[in-house]
């Protein structure tokens, strides 16, 4: 007979799961145990997101790239947040905090169309200027055939890659323009799946219906929403 397993308690997660400093640092590096060979020499580079709250997932975070400088003996740290164009305006749109733009109706409007907000999904959306790329996903390394020098470039699965300082870490230039970024098209599959379809009209037609509802319409124009819904929706989907 197989024994009842013991109930073990829960261990928590360590803050440094949790939490992350964004803040740029340079600064030498302590040995707390052992010592640092004296052959060892070189770089290493990684880039990592920062989360920006609990509600939303870890990837969708700013990008924080870092460098190890390894020389005599020694090792070298240094970090930068890595600040793309729409960075840049995410963080300029909410150095002031949202309430501040009740008092100016221009401001007001101009926060409502362009401020990024996480909405609990997979990335970092602007109704006005769309997914922002955070450039936080991983690092693509290569030679420059024409002078045999290395490039980097920091990456994100949704948008384009932005070429860095290697000594400064700061973003150069993204690769390409956006109209050479074509999406990507497969043979024999529709761009819009019919299941997205499916639930976006069934999401549609409540939102319908309860407005009609809502503002006591009579049954005959209950009765032609429901008469004419699937090719009122055809006009949208």
């Amino acid at each position: 007979m197989t024994a009842k397993p013991k109930a073990t308690s829960s261990t928590d997660l360590p803050n440094n799961l949790r939490e992350h400093n964004t803040a740029s640092l340079d600064l030498e590096m302590n040995v707390i145990e052992g010592e640092i060979p004296s052959d060892c020499e070189g770089h290493a580079f990684w880039l990592v997101p920062t989360p920006q709250n609990g509600a939303t997932p870890w990837f969708n975070g700013y990008g924080q790239l870092y460098r190890l400088d390894f020389k005599s003996g020694g090792i070298h740290l240094k970090s930068e947040q890595f600040r793309t164009p729409s960075v840049i305006c995410d963080q300029k749109i909410n150095e002031q905090p949202w309430w501040t733009y009740l008092t100016n109706l221009r401001k007001l409007l101009f926060g409502r169309l362009f401020r990024f907000r996480n909405l609990g999904g997979l990335a970092r959306l602007s109704p006005r200027l769309g997914v922002q790329n955070q450039c936080n996903t991983a690092i693509q390394a290569f030679q420059d055939p024409e002078n045999n020098s290395w490039r980097m470039f920091a990456t994100i699965d949704s948008g384009r890659p932005f070429e860095f300082d290697l000594t400064t870490l700061k973003p150069v230039t993204p690769v390409g323009d956006r109209s050479e970024w074509i999406p990507l098209e497969i043979n024999d599959i529709n761009k819009v799946s019919i299941t997205i379809y499916k639930f976006l009209t069934v999401i549609f037609q409540k939102y319908i219906l309860y407005w009609l509802c809502m503002y006591n319409s009579s049954p005959l124009i209950l009765k032609l929403f429901f008469t004419m819904k699937d090719n009122f929706i055809e006009l949208f989907f």
